[in-house]
């Protein structure tokens, strides 16, 4: 095992992390009094779309660690809203108020960014967030050696591309990141979704099977117009079981189970994202990696994706690593009792101080 993976399950089998990086905090807050935030663009160089963006930068004597935020699925702006929450702008305003610099942005197509929103376009999105890198090593209270990436979800899938395409990206942070294909991934998901709404084993079994015959027929290429008919009524079927303000949060109603099927999950870009191995990718990375999943997320299940991260890590040619399955946090890395999508709005905050204090304490001591 890596030697920051090794000190930081330690650490946490101590209970000992929390009083480690408050002192840690301190040292590095002592000089750092507050911060400013200012509008700003940046372009990708490969199909020359204008991004804009917000950068927080700490006043500081000396250059600064930086990282670039990179969202979750969804057409996202700058403070990633979830769940009545802005995600990256509680991040960004934290980071920044602990000696981190951060470049947040609207996704391509959305907020005041140009070019085109598409879901899954992983290659587009890994790009954006690179030319996101490059405009943070010209700023001149940035150390250029200095800056990563923070990505959630499917941030989390592509921050380590980022760190395969660019030796300029030093180090990541995957939040919520898959370890196995995406197929098996969301599967997965699905049932932990179902789990949660207090489905009895017989019928989480019987969701498995409706799942599962539900994935031969989207990873198709090409279905029939029975298999269409059968895949919406499985959709519906496996929505059912899922508590109704959720469904409600993320749409999953059987009047808009066939808008699902057909212009989202059959998508061109989604049959491409469901054969996505994260595995081939994380075996390349070489810069230190910090992987956090919550043990109550329900979107990206940490019991079936974080061995699998780890594994990947370690076969492959990650300098230093650590990953931590932190309690009693969910898909946005909130304290919940329930992992519940329709619990997200109700917790009164946006990310668990916990969450941020580790996320601190690893970009330090990896800088």
């Amino acid at each position: 095992m890596k030697t920051l993976h090794i000190f930081l399950l330690n650490a946490l089998v101590k209970n000992l992390i929390l009083l480690t990086i408050g002192i840690a905090l301190l040292t590095h807050s002592c000089t750092l009094k507050n911060y400013e935030e200012h509008d700003v663009s940046f372009s990708n160089p490969d199909d020359n779309v204008r991004l804009s963006a917000t950068l927080s930068a700490p006043k500081s004597d000396t250059l600064l660690p930086a990282v670039v935020l990179v969202h979750g699925s969804g057409a996202h702006e700058r403070d990633l809203v979830m769940g009545n929450h802005k995600i990256f702008k509680t991040m960004a305003e934290y980071l920044a108020s602990h000696g981190i610099a951060v470049l947040r942005f609207d996704k391509r197509g959305c907020g005041k960014s140009g070019g085109i929103y598409a879901p899954f376009d992983l290659e587009s999105f890994s790009s954006d967030a690179l030319a996101g890198i490059e405009f943070l090593r010209k700023q001149k209270a940035i150390d250029p050696s200095k800056i990563g990436a923070i990505g959630l979800s499917q941030g989390g899938i592509i921050t380590p591309i980022m760190a395969v395409k660019s030796e300029n990206v030093k180090f990541i942070i995957m939040m919520a990141g898959l370890g196995v294909e995406a197929k098996d991934a969301l599967h997965a998901s699905q049932l932990a979704i179902t789990k949660a709404a207090g489905a009895s084993e017989s019928r989480l079994e019987e969701v498995s099977r409706y799942s599962l015959h539900l994935w031969k027929i989207l990873v198709k290429k090409d279905i029939t117009d029975q298999e269409r008919i059968q895949g919406i009524g499985l959709l519906k079927d496996i929505w059912s079981s899922i508590d109704e303000e959720s469904r409600q949060d993320f749409g999953f109603l059987d009047q808009n189970a066939s808008y699902f099927f057909n212009e989202l999950y059959r998508a061109e870009a989604m049959l491409e994202f469901y054969n996505y191995n994260p595995r081939e990718t994380l075996l390349k990375v070489k810069c230190p990696t910090l992987v956090l999943n919550g043990d109550k997320d329900v979107q990206v299940v940490a019991d079936t994706n974080l061995p699998a991260i780890e594994d990947a890590l370690e076969n492959g040619i990650c300098p230093d690593y650590a990953t931590l399955k932190l309690k009693n946090h969910n898909h946005i890395f909130q304290k919940c009792k329930t992992g519940k999508i329709s619990e997200y709005k109700y917790i009164d905050h946006a990310i668990s101080q916990e969450s941020m204090n580790i996320i601190v304490d690893w970009i330090f001591k990896v800088n």
